[in-house]
């Protein structure tokens, strides 16, 4: 196409006609403006396919993260921990109604009584992705959400389950440790074996302070589920927005 106008310039000028070349030179010129800006919009188009794949693939693993951590919530501290101390102030609550009690389920209740875990979650690819620039997420709705979730939600009910728990700990180790024996060990089929935390005497769940422990433990089993229960929609939420943003 080039030469094909070079060759229609040289005419022209071997004919003298001005506007005839002119016009043909400025045809040249705008066919070589218009090759740069195909070639400039090609480079474009490929940045803005490396940027969305950068994108979408930093979103899956803030998805992978956010699910590892709703399992975690939902079936370990909630589904596990706190069940288990909900059932062990319930097995004594029972005996308080019934006058009834398995006594070898005593010590195994009496153990989880104190509802003891560490609140964690994986913030590791939402930092990542922070450190290159929460403007990669080319949806803002999505991008507000999340942050919302990282730097807000998840840091203020961390603080206010851990704080509460930290405050109920150390009462009911306290009234726990004063009821506790000396843990010992006996030898079973040529193996020590240690024992675990139990009471001194059975004859202690009628105590006040035993019952002080049993309503404390049914109090805090109670309102931390209730928190930790706070958390999972917001993961949900967050989870179905990026689902939506990479299908």
């Amino acid at each position: 196409m080039i030469s094909l106008f070079r060759k229609i310039r040289k005419d022209g000028m071997k004919q003298n006609k001005v506007t005839r070349y002119l016009a043909y030179s400025i045809g040249e010129i705008l066919l070589v403006l218009i090759g740069i800006l195909i070639a400039l919009e090609i480079n474009n188009a490929n940045e803005r396919g490396k940027a969305r794949a950068y994108e979408e693939k930093m979103l899956i693993e803030v998805k992978t993260a956010l699910e590892q951590d709703l399992d975690f919530f939902e079936n370990h501290l909630i589904g596990f921990r706190n069940r288990e101390a909900a059932k062990a102030a319930a097995f004594f609550n029972q005996y308080y109604l019934t006058k009834q009690i398995n006594k070898d389920s005593i010590r195994f209740h009496f153990r989880n009584l104190d509802f003891g875990f560490q609140i964690s979650y994986n913030r590791g690819p939402y930092e990542a992705l922070k450190s290159t620039g929460l403007d990669k997420v080319s949806n803002d709705s999505l991008r507000s959400v999340m942050i919302h979730v990282y730097d807000f939600v998840y840091p203020r009910w961390k603080g206010l389950i851990e704080s509460q728990q930290i405050e109920n700990a150390a009462i009911m180790q306290q009234l726990k440790g004063s009821m506790m024996k000396a843990q010992g060990y006996e030898v079973i089929d040529g193996e020590v074996v240690h024992a675990g935390p139990s009471l001194a005497s059975i004859d202690q769940i009628d105590d006040d302070q035993f019952i002080r422990l049993v309503g404390l433990a049914e109090y805090e089993a109670s309102s931390q589920r209730g928190r930790l229960s706070r958390l999972p929609p917001y993961m949900r939420k967050l989870i179905g927005m990026i689902e939506t943003e990479v299908q």
